[in-house]
């Protein structure tokens, strides 16, 4: 009788100890994200130079990026919608690792340099607003790969050079020659005149 408490008591404090390392182990999966999605956030997250509201003091290695303010994830818990408000920096390139976001947007925040090459590899983007910020340079020629666009919003920057004849293309509305010009509003030194209307691939 003994003999078979002894044995009792230690198969049940074996199935505890296992129950508590499955729940911590899952607990730890499901606080995590994956990695490319991390990558990419906290690699924004380092291009930043002011963030007065504290808006990225959430997003911190290890924990869950879905969680993170202006982050929204679906799709198999994977980042598909950033947006953010009153930041200052420059956009990195491995914003490009986050190659689920379907729609992302820095409107009215003060982002400086170039639009990066990167963003080609977004190709699942529906929206990309970047309006309202003081980038600079002619817009990369990889955004023709973006092909799912209903929205672009780059007004409002200070890009240079002509507009790309995807772009023409890509946005030709049937009730509106003008849509591109909306596109690139108050950006002084874009050429509207020049741009040709070329094929998409």
């Amino acid at each position: 009788m003994k003999l078979y408490h002894s044995h009792f008591s230690s198969s049940f404090i074996l199935f505890l100890f296992l129950s508590i390392f499955t729940i911590q182990y899952l607990n730890v999966t499901a606080a995590t994200c994956h990695v490319d999605d991390e990558t990419g956030l906290l690699g924004f997250k380092s291009g930043i130079t002011a963030d007065p509201s504290g808006i990225l003091s959430s997003w911190k290695k290890g924990t869950d990026c879905c969680t993170w303010a202006g982050v929204t994830c679906l799709n198999n818990h994977r980042v598909t919608s950033f947006r953010s408000f009153g930041l200052s920096g420059q956009i990195p390139a491995n914003i490009g690792n986050l190659t689920q976001l379907e729609a992302f947007s820095l409107e009215g925040n003060q982002f400086t340099g170039n639009i990066p090459s990167s963003l080609s590899e977004l190709t699942g983007l529906t929206q990309l607003k970047l309006g309202g910020n003081f980038l600079t340079r002619e817009v990369p020629d990889g955004i023709r790969r973006l092909k799912n666009l209903t929205l672009l919003s780059l007004d409002r920057n200070r890009l240079s050079g002509t507009i790309p004849g995807f772009l023409l293309v890509l946005h030709k509305s049937p009730n509106s020659g003008t849509f591109s010009q909306q596109i690139f509003r108050e950006n002084p030194d874009i050429d509207f005149n020049t741009g040709s209307e070329t094929s998409l691939p």
